[in-house]
């Protein structure tokens, strides 16, 4: 049997144990082998005695024969054998042996001693994949606190960071808010901006302007209404004259044509003052009612600055070309519309335009009526301008006027009108023109085509109720348009009228007298 330091090998022979294994005992076991992270350099060990532990932080494989065979543990480094050195921070080692440690990915980090890639984890303000790799920075407007890959923090509404912040109070307000770094930022109200980024407080728009809420820039303060100037600038009331209906740098526009406004920071254009009834002005941007001047011929009355306005500039109308009332017219002005209405004057002995007649006077009847135009029935001749109309009626024409009695159409006589116009006796005229001229019969005046006219008109007393002389009568008229007189006719065998008789003679004693009364001693009778 083979002794403590040996064991037995082909054939019959024992062999010492090689370095790195030992035998305590007697017999034909085989040497074993040194523990892992131990070495030994000695042949024929008969105790585990022999094996040494490898230096600080190293190992080696069971059975090392050498101390170079020690090599430094995973997140340590040194040569084989020799003192191991952790590795510092921002580096790991991944195997075992005399290799350096290795650098951590850019922008990332690890502790000391780390052992693997995986323990290097993003720096603050950078991420990256879990168990190691590219780190990337935090975008603008995120943040990332501590060490790690976690994701990056989205920054508070309306505010932004740097790319890469590693605080929260990296994130500071935007233009147009205003707040804590870090914390709640508010929207500048309107009528303020903030033109800078952080803690910076909103700042007033300037004197007559105004901005939104959340306005980042001076240039966002707009004129007001009614002011004009720069964005962000000074701003100016709108002259007299003009005005602006918006915000903004819009120039102020000019009032229009026959408008005026004396009002300075006029916001509308109905801020506008109209010139007034009758005024006018061509030009715009008038600042007051000096500039709206009348304007002739419009039809509208200025008083003041005109006598008349009849709506046009012509001569010889009453209303003059310059609006002055013309000499020999009359001229008023309607208070409502403030049109002139003009009209000759009548009756001053000049025939004017408009005038049919002008016979010096306004009376009527005389040809010439009161407004100076020519009566029915009449002529006028002679007028002018500078003289006055003579008037006379025309007898025959059959229009009666003026002295004329009746007008029948004629200058025949006997026919009730005479040649001079005049009613001839026993007739009538009247009607409408021309007129028509008749007999009355029974008014005691013989004319016309009557035969008699007793003044009356009962038959029976020799001229009847239509004037014709009856039978057994005998009418006579004594005097120019006189009354007829009618007396019996005895003997003509007609008993009418008073006869108390009437034998067809004039014989007396035959019963019937030379008078037609009954004789004595006779009693007559109709046949």
């Amino acid at each position: 049997q083979c002794k403590s330091g040996y064991s037995p090998q082909t054939g019959s022979e024992c062999s010492a144990c090689i370095a790195g294994k030992y035998k305590d005992s007697i017999g034909s076991t085989a040497c074993t082998s040194c523990d892992a992270g131990n070495y030994s350099s000695q042949v024929g060990a008969e105790s585990s005695t022999v094996c040494e532990d490898c230096p600080a932080y190293s190992t080696s494989a069971a059975g090392s024969s050498r101390l170079r065979q020690c090599r430094c543990d995973l997140g340590y480094t040194g040569p084989d054998g020799e003192k191991c050195d952790a590795c510092v921070e921002g580096k790991y080692k991944a195997g075992t042996g005399d290799a350096a440690c290795s650098f951590c990915p850019a922008q990332s980090n690890s502790p000391a001693q780390s052992r693997s890639s995986t323990a290097c984890t993003c720096n603050a303000g950078w991420t990256g994949p879990e168990g190691g790799g590219v780190c990337t920075k935090c975008v603008a407007g995120t943040y990332k606190v501590g060490s790690g890959n976690s994701n990056c923090t989205r920054c508070p509404a309306h505010s932004d960071s740097y790319a890469g912040s590693i605080l929260v109070t990296g994130c500071t307000c935007n233009t147009g808010s205003s707040g804590q770094d870090g914390g709640l930022c508010t929207a500048c109200v309107q009528g303020t901006y903030k033109a800078i980024s952080g803690m910076a407080k909103c700042q007033s728009c300037p004197a007559h302007s105004n901005s939104l809420a959340g306005s980042s820039n001076v240039i966002k303060c707009m004129c007001n209404a009614g002011y004009s100037g720069l964005d962000g600038g000074m701003c100016h009331a709108c002259a007299e004259g003009k005005y602006k209906a918006g915000p903004g740098g819009d120039v102020c526009e000019d009032c229009g044509a026959n408008t005026y406004l004396d009002s300075l920071g006029s916001t509308n254009a109905s801020d506008c003052k109209h010139c007034g009834t009758g005024k006018y002005s061509d030009a715009r941007g008038l600042a007051s009612a000096n500039g709206c001047k009348h304007q002739c011929g419009d039809g509208i009355h200025v008083a003041g600055n005109e006598t008349c306005d009849d709506g046009n500039t012509t001569d010889g109308d009453g209303c003059s070309s310059t609006c002055g009332i013309e000499e020999g017219w009359n001229c008023t002005t309607s208070p409502v519309f403030g049109t002139t209405s003009c009209k000759e004057v009548c009756g001053n002995k000049a025939k004017t335009s408009g005038e049919s007649c002008d016979d010096g006077n306004t009376a009527a009847g005389d040809g010439c009526s009161v407004e100076c135009t020519v009566e029915i029935g009449y002529n006028c001749s002679g007028g002018s301008p500078t003289t006055s109309d003579t008037c006379s009626t025309t007898c025959g024409d059959g229009k009666q006027a003026g002295a004329e009695a009746c007008d029948d159409s004629n200058t025949a006589a006997g026919d009730g009108c005479s040649d001079e116009c005049a009613v001839e006796c026993g007739f009538v005229c009247g009607g409408s023109a021309p007129q028509l001229c008749h007999t009355v019969c029974g008014d005691g005046i013989f004319a016309g085509n009557e035969v008699c006219d007793d003044n009356n008109t009962i038959s029976g007393d020799g001229c009847n109720s239509t004037c014709a002389k009856e039978s057994g009568w005998n009418c006579t008229t004594t005097t120019e348009c006189g009354q007829t007189s009618c007396v019996a006719i005895c003997g003509d065998g007609e008993k009418v009228g008073a006869e108390r008789c009437d034998d067809g003679n004039t014989v007396s004693g035959d019963g019937c007298s030379n008078t037609c009364a009954v004789d004595c001693g006779y009693n007559c009778s109709n046949p």
